[in-house]
């Protein structure tokens, strides 16, 4: 009222770092920074910057709903733009798009723009500018900062040998942690909520890290996951530097297409069902395991109506996939969790052909009902 905020509840508080009493009174400019109050009051979602006490500004999604239009009483919904990003579509494209620009960076192998394209994904996907790659130093036994998008130095220059080996495999160091390494000592330091790294290279040639800190209380979900994708595409240019130098061994594309195709296999957001020509299971990822709630070992052979318990008339798009016909955007398919919940998704079904013949049947399935959630919840403020 009177552009002056009434009150606050706890999770803002703690996300500003603001105590009630500095709240109360204050006005939306106290709070954003050059905020449009005309369109934030317009009922539509609007990006902006919020202050934090004593902490570097937050990008934060705002939404105005009217409590009293007499009074001109508005409850202002505040959500960081990260976490937003992560709740939405537009994360799992942006880590698709990501995927994709990884199996084809093998055929290129630029190592420069491989590392300005993972420092591009990384901001994209954690909205985050301290990002940093390490790279070992050959002549001497230290890891060399090697590019960095923070704007102050909040990490080392060099790193210890010693960091890449305790650092060997994907770790994730959080505030209040014993510190074992260098690289955590300065995250302390710099008072970061949180420091992820991930080895780049084969576990017997690491050549360098990826660092990404952040000062959110939370770090990003999948992370470290996504980190490890990352640093397979930067170990793959390294690899194709140093063999272009005449480095003596010189490692199979095929196998490494192979390799990032296992790991996306592994920790892609969709599930993922690999039919037979007769509709039987051939392969499931740990997504649609988790999804559906069979286990692997479960459901090979298994015929797919067994395991796919729908209300909807699926089989004949499936008996359709199987005469080579494509469907890639099946929305709202209800599908049931092996202990009766139900759920809704977005399906998509792709023949795969060999020599002109169905060969297999990738079944993609997504789970949706978190936003449906969180679209059934704006609607009701609405």
């Amino acid at each position: 009222q009177n552009n002056k905020l009434l009150h606050a509840n706890s999770p803002f508080l703690i996300l500003t770092a603001y105590s009630l009493g500095e709240i109360v009174n204050a006005t939306l400019d106290d709070l954003f920074e050059t905020i449009d109050c005309d369109a934030l009051l317009s009922n539509e979602e609007l990006q902006c910057i919020l202050k934090l006490r004593k902490r570097a500004s937050l990008p934060v999604v705002v939404r105005a709903n009217v409590m009293d239009n007499k009074l001109k009483w508005y409850l202002f919904k505040v959500v960081p733009l990260a976490e937003r990003m992560r709740s939405t579509r537009q994360y799992q494209d942006t880590l698709l798009e990501a995927v994709k620009w990884m199996i084809g960076q093998i055929r290129e192998g630029d190592l420069e723009s491989t590392i300005e394209k993972v420092i591009e994904i990384s901001h994209s996907l954690f909205n985050t500018n301290l990002v940093c790659i390490y790279q070992a130093d050959s002549e001497y036994p230290e890891l060399k900062k090697r590019i960095c998008t923070e704007e102050v130095a909040f990490f080392p220059e060099q790193l210890p040998s010693s960091d890449l080996s305790s650092l060997s495999t994907p770790q994730l160091w959080m505030r209040g942690k014993r510190m074992v390494t260098e690289l955590h000592r300065a995250a302390r330091i710099a008072d970061l909520s949180f420091i992820a790294s991930t080895p780049i290279g084969q576990d017997n040639a690491l050549t360098g890290l990826i660092v990404i800190g952040g000062f959110d209380d939370q770090p990003p979900p999948m992370l470290l996951q996504t980190m490890d994708l990352l640093s397979t595409s930067i170990g793959l240019a390294f690899e194709h530097t140093i063999s272009s130098q005449n480095y003596e061994e010189e490692i199979s594309a095929q196998e490494r297409t192979s390799a990032i195709h296992n790991a996306i296999y592994e920790y892609i957001f969709e599930g993922i069902i690999v039919l037979k020509p007769d509709l039987t299971v051939d392969d499931i990822n740990p997504s649609a395991e988790l999804m559906l709630g069979y286990t692997k070992n479960e459901v090979l052979g298994q015929p797919v109506e067994n395991i796919l318990i729908t209300p909807d008339r699926l089989m004949p798009i499936l008996d359709s996939a199987v005469q080579g016909v494509a469907t890639p955007n099946l929305e709202t398919v209800t599908l049931h969790h092996r202990d009766g919940r139900s759920f809704p998704t977005i399906v998509k079904i792709i023949p795969i052909f060999e020599n002109g013949e169905v060969t297999a049947i990738n079944f993609f399935v997504r789970d949706v009902s978190e936003s449906e959630r969180i679209r059934s919840q704006t609607h009701q403020l609405e």
